[in-house]
């Protein structure tokens, strides 16, 4: 099987936590680094054995040793980065979230599916192994019909990342946690998002600390609550006419409850790979078959949930191009 080579452009958390992935995968290889700080980059290259660490994004990007870039940096500088490398032939995977405009993502998608390159946003979660079984469960209509969904989901903020509050820099709780819980919706219920609004709370002159939305889906409503200010509980209800599904983790779990009158079981995702190992594996197989976008998260989902978060930031702050 042929290897895919990954070069990374970054040196940050979300950079070390894909090379430590990575190399746990076979047919996976991490081949070129490069950072803001080339100390960095050659740091990691030697501690995971990275052939070549380049003093320029643009060097990897050009790298004949590199198949697929992965851009692991902060909101702003994303679209920059995706359109070098797929301007210079390389399947992009970009961390969430995708861009700070819906205009730069629909782009992004567009070149990529013109020059026949694999280009997705990097959401682990939506690759659990638990989230197939659980759309099974509710296609299946094992809790009757969907009703209402609770979704919550909050981040700490790394010290050296102050960026996250930042409105100008895509930061904000509905900027960096919206586009996850919007897709994981999405992909449960198979619907896409038709209605929503929302509340927040900010700092005079920075973004969101934590915001609620609301929003329906065919006959689905759900209540995402986000922040980057305190703790929730990662967690996910589904209520259905006939049950409840209960996910205590939704971004390491394993298992969900599930609750009907007179019955509790627990649904087990146990002894399978991690979320991160799925989405990469998934990655690589979709290259190989000559895809330029992936099947669970598509291009179309990142578009949608891009939009209802640039719409819904332009209600609280106006335009968001300026």
């Amino acid at each position: 099987m042929k290897s895919i080579r990954y070069g990374i452009l970054g040196t940050g958390l979300n950079a070390k936590k894909a090379i430590a992935v990575l190399t746990t995968i076979a047919g996976s290889e991490v081949s070129a680094i490069a950072g803001r700080e080339s100390l960095d980059a050659k740091y990691l290259a030697q501690k995971w054995q990275i052939p070549r660490a380049f003093e320029s994004y643009e060097k990897v990007c050009q790298s004949p040793d590199v198949d697929v870039v992965f851009i692991p940096q902060e909101n702003r500088g994303h679209y920059a980065c995706a359109k070098l490398a797929l301007e210079n032939g390389k399947h992009v995977v970009m961390e969430a979230p995708f861009t700070r405009h819906q205009v730069g993502a629909s782009e992004l998608f567009m070149l990529a599916q013109n020059k026949g390159l694999f280009l997705m946003e990097a959401q682990v979660g939506l690759f659990n192994p638990l989230f197939a079984k659980l759309k099974a469960v509710l296609e299946a209509g094992e809790i009757g019909q969907v009703k209402l969904v609770e979704l919550k989901a909050s981040a700490s903020l790394p010290k050296d990342e102050q960026w996250q509050k930042d409105l100008a820099a895509g930061g904000g709780a509905l900027n960096i946690l919206g586009s996850s819980q919007i897709n994981l919706l999405t992909y449960l219920l198979g619907k896409e998002v038709t209605a929503y609004n929302g509340l927040d709370y900010n700092q005079v002159g920075a973004a969101d600390d934590y915001s609620v939305l609301n929003l329906k889906a065919g006959a689905v409503l759900a209540n995402v609550t986000l922040s980057i200010d305190f703790a929730v509980a990662n967690e996910m209800k589904i209520y259905g006419n006939e049950g409840q599904i209960i996910v205590k983790d939704t971004v390491f779990g394993d298992n969900a409850i599930i609750q009907k009158t007179n019955t509790k079981k627990r649904l087990l995702a146990k002894g399978q790979e991690n979320a991160a190992q799925a989405m990469f594996k998934a990655i690589n197989a979709a290259i190989l078959a000559g895809q330029t976008e992936s099947e669970i998260l598509t291009g179309q989902m990142t578009q949608s949930a891009l939009k209802l978060i640039e719409s819904t930031y332009q209600a609280w702050y106006g335009d968001p191009l300026n």
